[in-house]
């Protein structure tokens, strides 16, 4: 299975991949520092900007999402399960399984920081990316 990727041509994408790579910087430094409650808390954000950016992208495209806004709606989602996976093994090894990995997401690499998108608006990113 190729890796999903966030396509950072679109604003909107860039602001995802933007949330993207200040959740995993922000998860990363509370798990490293055992602050499991700010780790789950970056988590669920992450989840609510994923979220934000589906509602707002069928918005703007009249109810149908291109393929790379569904490729980056994936890649959201299977970091927020890497995230996710030291606070809930289980839970992150079942979603894992449902996107189709044959590994354990236990035994996949700690995600890096995705480098932060170029091109960002200032005043559209609200500071939480």
């Amino acid at each position: 299975m190729t890796e999903a990727r966030i396509d950072t041509s679109a604003r909107l994408r860039r602001r995802l991949a933007n949330w993207c790579s200040a959740a995993c910087r922000k998860a990363t430094g509370h798990v490293e520092r055992l602050e499991v409650h700010r780790a789950a808390d970056d988590v669920i954000r992450l989840l609510a900007r994923i979220e934000d950016f589906e509602r707002r992208t069928l918005e703007r495209r009249e109810s149908e999402l291109d393929d790379d806004d569904r490729e980056a709606i994936v890649a959201a989602l299977l970091l927020l399960v890497q995230l996710l996976a030291p606070l809930t093994p289980h839970i992150a090894e079942e979603l894992w399984s449902l996107a189709g990995r044959d590994t354990l997401v236990s035994g996949a690499p700690w995600p890096e920081q995705p480098a932060r998108a170029t091109g960002l608006e200032a005043a559209g990113n609200g500071g939480d990316a």
